[in-house]
């Protein structure tokens, strides 16, 4: 009976993470974005520069040990290097920011080139650490004879998990608001 409530627990809770764990590092991104906005519209405020400071320092632990399960689940270098590159991306772009006085009054053609440069920097650093997940996704070939590596062989090999969440993914909104969009256009 325990046994059967540990696994019916456990599935439950990978389940809640999984459903949870997207939007919660969805805010990240978000907010920095929000920031560099806040600083484009008042370019003479330093809260802005302020945010993007601190920020780091709440995001990045709280990104760090929701991936981590992952990371001890597998131990891949490549899925390691990769989740940690995705939880502490804001520090080099905290201290680009940082470098180039985020939080100083500046005009608003400086304010503009900034923000642009340090989403471009942003985009870089999302995708180098995808890089690495995609290669381990790709390349993964679990061994040895641990209690984990069984069900990653199997029915949780991450190429199987990527090809299903791919194809069960809903896309029949954007189709809806792809029509609304046309139907609602004034000719």
């Amino acid at each position: 009976k325990s046994a059967a409530t540990l696994a019916f627990s456990g599935k439950e809770a990978m389940a809640s993470l999984n459903a949870i764990l997207r939007h919660v590092l969805a805010i990240g991104p978000g907010l920095l974005i929000s920031a560099w906005t806040a600083k484009l519209i008042f370019v003479h405020s330093a809260i802005p520069g302020y945010f993007q400071y601190l920020f780091p320092w709440l995001y990045s632990p709280m990104a760090w040990v929701l991936n981590n399960i992952f990371h001890q689940a597998v131990g891949d270098w490549r899925l390691s290097f990769g989740l940690g590159w995705m939880s502490f991306w804001t520090l080099p772009v905290s201290l680009v920011a940082m470098k180039y006085g985020l939080h100083r009054q500046m005009s608003v053609a400086r304010a503009m080139s900034l923000a642009n440069n340090l989403l471009i920097f942003y985009y870089f650093n999302l995708i180098l650490g995808l890089m690495f997940i995609v290669w381990f996704v790709l390349g993964y070939d679990p061994q040895g004879d641990t209690y984990v590596t069984p069900f990653l062989r199997t029915r949780y090999h991450p190429t199987v998990v990527a090809k299903d969440m791919i194809l069960s993914q809903d896309i029949s909104g954007l189709f809806d608001s792809f029509a609304i969009y046309f139907l609602d256009r004034k000719s």
